[in-house]
Order: C-alpha cells, then sequence, then structure tokens
C-alpha cells in the first residue's frame, strides 16, 4: 500500500507540473484536484485549486470526459499531459457542480463531492470561457501481485 501511495504521489507530482507547465503556455490559468488520483470509479470529495485567473473572476467547476483511454498512475507524465491537452470545451458539461471566485492574488480553492466515471476530468472556467483550465483525476493503477508462497497442504490422515 505505501508503494501505490509513493507511486501516486511521484506520478501525481510530475503529471501535475507537465499539466501546470501546459495551461501556463495556454493562457496562464492551472487547476490541480487533491486527491489527483482514486481507486476507481464512485463518490469521491476533491479540493480543487486554481491559480491565474484574474481577481474576482466567478469560476465554475464543470464535469469533462478525457477523450481516449482511461489514465492511471501507471502512465507516462506525457501520456497524460497529451490526453488532458485534447480535452475540449465540447467534452465538458455545462452544468456546474461548484463555483469559485478568484481573490486578489487569482486563485480559488473550492472542496466538490462528485459520483467519478472513467475518463474522467474537472474543468474550470469564467461565464465568457476566456480564463479555463482543467485536470485529469486518475485510477490508481493495481499494483503487480508479489509471488505468495504456496499453502501448505495439510497432511493425509492415514
Amino acid at each position: 500500500m505505501k508503494r501505490i501511495t509513493a507511486l501516486t504521489a511521484a506520478v501525481s507530482l510530475l503529471a501535475l507540473f507537465v499539466l501546470t507547465s501546459q495551461a501556463a503556455a495556454q493562457g496562464g490559468q492551472s487547476l490541480s484536484a487533491d486527491p489527483p488520483a482514486v481507486d476507481g470509479p464512485g463518490t469521491h470529495t476533491f479540493t480543487l485549486t486554481g491559480s491565474g485567473f484574474s481577481p474576482g473572476t466567478l469560476v465554475f467547476i464543470v464535469p469533462c470526459t478525457v477523450p481516449g483511454e482511461q489514465l492511471t498512475t501507471a502512465m507516462s507524465a506525457d501520456e497524460i499531459a497529451a490526453a488532458a491537452g485534447a480535452i475540449t470545451a465540447d467534452d465538458c458539461v455545462r452544468s456546474p457542480i461548484g463555483t469559485a471566485t478568484a481573490g486578489g492574488d487569482g486563485t480559488f480553492a473550492v472542496e466538490v463531492t462528485h459520483n467519478v466515471p472513467a475518463n474522467f476530468a474537472f474543468g474550470s472556467g469564467d461565464i465568457a470561457a476566456t480564463q479555463s483550465a482543467s485536470v485529469p483525476i486518475l485510477f490508481i493503477a493495481e499494483e503487480p501481485a508479489a509471488d505468495e508462497p504456496a499453502a501448505e497442504e495439510p497432511a493425509a490422515e492415514e
């Protein structure tokens, strides 16, 4: 379990760095999720943190679909970044599941609980869609089963 947690943290930090860099190149906005990965589909609570938004901007949080295969903690940062970069406004539902107002420094934090399906991402943006960012939610890759010693069979009674 510790190995999965460490792997998740390492991949998540690398993915966050790549995704934040990509978002910054597109307009300066970024979005991150805590936790960045979950064990699978189901209802989960996240703290979403955004930055680079204009102070005072009302930011809407929307659910999005990530095109392609399910992103996992076993994937490379390049694969995750490519999938995140493929998310468009058409991949997102137009009904907000949360809102936040960017503070004086352009940051916000909001907690949302959502039923996460496969290929899921959070999107964030202003009403005019001039400022936006997204973050995919990864599924934790299963750890390969360790070779377990064979169970001893009871001796046959005679």
